[in-house]
């Protein structure tokens, strides 16, 4: 469940969390593909601005719960 913009709860579902983490995962290849294809990641969100709300944030919270696991292992 998540809130949106007018703080109502709103659930997510499986096929609305897919689609949010196939479009994270587009972002993730470009980016990991260099620095050169930065322009590819802008375009990418410019094309999917209606994507970028609390859903995708949703989505995207485990990714960097992980990802900063995963950095304090090797950094600490």
């Amino acid at each position: 469940m998540v809130k949106g913009f007018g703080f109502k709860t709103q659930t997510i579902s499986i096929k609305e969390r897919e689609v949010y983490r196939h479009f994270l995962d587009k972002i993730l290849q470009i980016t990991e593909q260099g620095l050169q294809k930065g322009q590819l990641v802008y375009s990418l969100l410019e094309t999917n601005l209606e994507k970028l709300n609390d859903v995708f944030a949703e989505v995207l919270r485990p990714s960097c719960s992980s990802f900063t696991s995963l950095y304090s292992t090797i950094f600490s």
